[in-house]
């Protein structure tokens, strides 16, 4: 479940290619050690380092080379997610809509207001909003009120997204004003024109240059709709081709990326407050782990420059003019809709994963009296400032359009759920409330992802967010018994293997991030290194223990297992030195060497090997992706990729090999064959 982080790591490493410029008090700009997400302020119309972000690349590819990435507007680290979620004519092939959009499509389904960050599962993707012309029984089954679109009319830039629904002839236009907040601009067509004809955005054009999901540059042309024509005032909705005429916002709080993913919902609209506001169950495939699945809330205050003439709901069985509410169990079909005679419609939304009551305080603190653009400009602000704090200048200019959006892509998560009054649910389902000085409880972690890359990168130049994720972590422990290893709003979704919140837990702690309990975590990760508990990613330990391996043969990443179990041991030794336990760190750091138990010699591979047998079971092929058909001795990856796995200690895998000479020859083998498979439909066997 890679995560696109991974390219910025490579991208920094490759920094031969690129010049990295020193601030003015004499330190490299991306070094700061003060500041977090910032909200330093710059002029609205100057984006230098935003205009080098390209937020279609990690949209495209298929098979295991799908990017998703959602490429809608947030705040850094966000945890509202404000973008598209697409389909081929009607046709979501699952895989390639992890992040909602995928760059193939045809068709916008609606606008949704979480997502996840380059996952490699489907979840969220909740609370869909969308604007069409018409409403009756068929725009809201199957998606009725879905629009065709184009790239030749879409824009999207860091904080704000704007495309064409060429079926609904009108510009939609989204923004996100907080961490739990956004609008979306719905402007009609006049005389079959579109507000993005000619190059420019609904609200101004900052000089962005225009590139396709692959980083390579290409030209934006402009287009018209069909001829105007005539509305038909006694029905609630219009002809095809309205110019201007009236407007129909439908909100749809059981959308959901995963098939199904909806459990219950509830939905109503208060007419005096012109405000829709309900809540729905998200239970994804990540989601639904606990058992209950995440409940999301949101209020949505519909703002328009004439009165709404219609309003109602809808559900399995019709579209109820008139209706105030509408609840739904199960999948069941539910929602609510405005329409409006101005041709431009806002609606200006929030969420929340306490109450709607909470999401109308994050309404009114986060976006309140501002304008559309107000909110625009100063959300576009927060990330020019972030993405300022590297400056490169490389040979060519799309080396630096993949840089910054690698870096954009690193900002993005994880995700800040404390909302407005730093209120929070935690993983014991109670809510909590940040202590003073935090800004931020993180949680959306791919920790078997990132714990080697991204959180490396936020800890230099993210050190505020790298302090939040790490009390965070210490949060996950406390309010629910065990470190998480992938968690994600607050649910152990016990992704993967191992438990490398130790590793991120320990980088922090030797980079001088030492605001937490650090005895207290010792206490947990030996536990969990001893025994057998609910959410930790030791479900072979006792094998582990009795034998000193994980036992193969059993198609269970019996090797992988044991590799991440002994990094892990590592990384709890170095916390037991550090709390003063000499022993138990002496007893650690032996189990962290259990990796040479599986090593075959003959093969230079580790190998599996079943129960007290000194018999390796090496593949075949080292190369063959086993785990693709959920079989083999090893977690996403092959023989040839896994025998590397040995980051506590490389010195002893050199040793292994042979010494520097055979271990250089095999590594330079290994990285240069990376280059033999460019696609990656299938995975790359030495990737």
């Amino acid at each position: 479940m890679m995560i696109n982080v991974l390219y910025m790591m490579l991208c920094v490493a490759a920094l031969a290619a690129c010049r990295v410029h020193a601030s003015s008090d004499g330190q490299v700009a991306a070094s700061a050690k003060t500041e977090g997400p910032s909200t330093k302020a710059v002029p609205a119309n100057d984006y230098p380092f935003s205009s080098k972000v390209n937020l279609l690349i990690g949209t495209g590819g298929e098979g295991f080379g799908v990017g998703g990435d959602p490429p809608g507007a947030q705040v850094p680290f966000g945890a509202l997610r404000l973008s598209p979620d697409t389909a081929l004519d009607n046709v979501v092939f699952g895989p390639n809509h992890f992040g909602g959009y995928h760059h193939d499509d045809n068709e916008i389904r609606c606008f949704a207001h979480t997502h996840m960050v380059g996952p490699g599962a489907l979840d969220f993707g909740n609370v869909g909003v969308m604007a069409t012309r018409q409403i009756d029984k068929t725009t809201v089954t199957n998606y009725g009120y879905r629009s065709k679109f184009s790239h030749l009319h879409e824009q999207a830039q860091p904080g704000y997204y704007t495309v064409v629904l060429e079926d609904a002839h009108m510009t939609a236009e989204l923004t996100a004003c907080g961490t739990h907040t956004g609008i979306h601009r719905y402007t009609a067509s006049i005389n079959g024109s579109h507000a993005l004809d000619g190059h420019a955005a609904v609200s101004g054009d900052v000089g962005h240059d225009h590139w396709n999901h692959h980083g390579e540059k290409s030209e934006i042309h402009g287009g018209g709709s069909a001829a105007a024509a005539g509305v038909d005032s006694s029905s609630v909705g219009i002809d095809a081709v309205p110019s201007p005429g009236p407007i129909v916002v439908l909100v749809d709080p059981t959308h959901s990326l995963t098939p199904n993913g909806c459990n219950g919902s509830l939905v109503s609209y208060n007419t005096s407050k012109r405000e829709i506001s309900g809540w729905m169950v998200s239970q994804g495939s990540l989601t639904r782990r606990n058992g209950r699945g995440v409940k999301i809330y949101f209020s949505a205050i519909v703002k328009s420059p004439d009165a709404v003439s219609a309003f109602g709901t809808w559900n399995s069985t019709g579209v109820f003019n008139g209706s105030v509410w509408s609840q739904a169990s199960g999948t069941d079909a539910n929602g609510a809709f405005i329409v409006s005679e101005a041709s431009s419609v806002q609606l200006n939304i929030a969420i929340s994963f306490i109450s709607i009551d909470q999401a109308r305080l994050n309404l009114e603190r986060q976006i309140g009296d501002q304008t559309f653009d107000e909110c625009r400009h100063h959300t576009q602000s927060l990330w020019e400032h972030n993405l300022s704090k590297v400056n490169i200048t490389a040979r060519d200019e799309s080396t630096e359009v993949k840089f910054y959006t690698a870096l954009y892509h690193s900002f993005m998560a994880p995700t800040n759920y404390a909302e407005v009054g730093g209120v929070y649910l935690g993983m014991d389902d109670v809510i909590h409330t940040l202590e003073p000085g935090r800004e931020a409880a993180y949680s959306d972690m791919s920790i078997w992802d990132i714990h080697r890359t991204q959180a490396s990168l936020l800890a230099w130049l993210q050190p505020s967010v790298m302090g939040d994720v790490l009390l965070s972590l210490v949060d996950m422990m406390v309010q629910g018994g065990d470190l998480p290893r992938w968690p994600i709003a607050n649910v152990y979704a016990s992704c993967m293997i191992g438990n490398h919140a130790y590793q991120i837990l320990l980088d922090g702690l030797v980079k001088g991030f030492t605001d937490f309990n650090v005895s207290q975590v010792y206490g947990v990760m030996k536990l969990e290194a001893m025994t057998s508990r609910p959410h930790n990613g030791r479900d072979d330990l006792y094998n582990y223990l009795k034998y000193g391996y994980c036992i193969g043969g059993y198609k269970n990443s019996s090797v992988s297992k044991t590799l991440a179990y002994a990094y892990d041991d590592w990384a709890v030794s170095e916390f037991a030195q550090h709390v003063g336990v000499p022993e138990e760190a002496e007893y650690f750091l032996k189990r962290s060497k259990n990796y040479k138990n599986l090593w075959d010699e003959d093969h230079k591979l580790m190998c599996a090997r079943t129960v007290n047998s000194s018999t390796f079971h090496c593949p075949l092929d080292p190369e063959l992706n086993e785990w693709i058909l959920e079989s083999g001795d090893f977690t996403e990856g092959n023989a040839a990729q896994w025998r590397w796995f040995v980051p506590h200690d490389v010195p002893g895998l050199v040793q292994l090999f042979g010494g520097n000479e055979l271990f250089a020859s095999n590594l330079d083998t290994f990285m240069e064959r990376s280059h033999h498979h460019p696609v990656n439909l299938l995975p790359n066997p030495y990737y």
